[in-house]
């Protein structure tokens, strides 16, 4: 077989010296930063079904109300009640997270280890034990109104967080707008039926005692 001779060329050899430039954002670096209801977040005042699959009833209170759920029953809370007895999902590791939802809700979510140390004080765990905090906190199984499933910071201490809706007053466009006011309706529309809930549970429940339902 007859073998080629190496080419060889007349032009001179050519360098290359890397140059540094500034990042370029691409056409999916802005979209993936626009904020989307589609993406799972929970907000103040969404309601989260609740299913006690414990062995014993567990109490809920919240700006002078409670809730006794029952084993085996279902309850509707608000998300900041059981976060109150279960910690927050939104918390993430070494981060405190200042938020605002855009619908006038401001606050903020303590990083994941200040959450697990008041869940460690709320049910008198020493030592910071785990698996003894999963073993006392309530076994429950919880649901977003769209079915989706929360877990929990009792539950799974190492769980990652959800996303905490943020908005920059700086950058609010059309999109923004829109997003916003599709939230602020279907919040709102689920708080009408979480309260239609409630007050046929408390007619069904004042009928079945023999007492007259409180008025409004």
């Amino acid at each position: 077989m007859t073998v080629l001779p190496e080419p060889k060329f007349d032009t001179p050899e050519v360098t290359t010296t890397e140059m540094k430039v500034a990042h370029v954002s691409q056409p999916e670096d802005r979209h993936v930063a626009k904020p989307v209801r589609d993406l799972p977040f929970l907000m103040t005042g969404d309601t989260i079904e609740v299913l006690n699959v414990d062995r014993r009833a567990w109490t809920f209170q919240w700006e002078q109300r409670k809730w006794k759920v029952e084993p085996g029953d279902r309850a509707f809370l608000p998300f900041e009640v059981v976060v109150d007895i279960m910690g927050d999902p939104r918390s993430k590791d070494n981060v405190t997270i200042r938020y605002n939802d855009g619908q006038g809700n401001r606050g903020m979510v303590l990083d994941r280890y200040a959450e697990l140390c008041r869940m460690f004080a709320r049910y008198a765990v020493e030592n910071e034990n785990l698996e003894e905090l999963k073993i006392k906190a309530p076994k429950l199984v919880c649901k977003t109104l769209f079915g989706l499933t929360v877990t929990f910071p009792v539950q799974a201490p190492d769980m990652l967080a959800w996303p905490t809706p943020m908005l920059d007053p700086h950058s609010v466009d059309s999109d923004t707008v829109r997003m916003v006011d599709k939230v602020s309706a279907e919040n709102a529309d689920l708080r009408e039926k979480y309260d239609d809930l409630v007050a046929k549970m408390d007619k069904l429940i004042s009928a079945r005692e023999g007492v007259e339902a409180p008025q409004e």
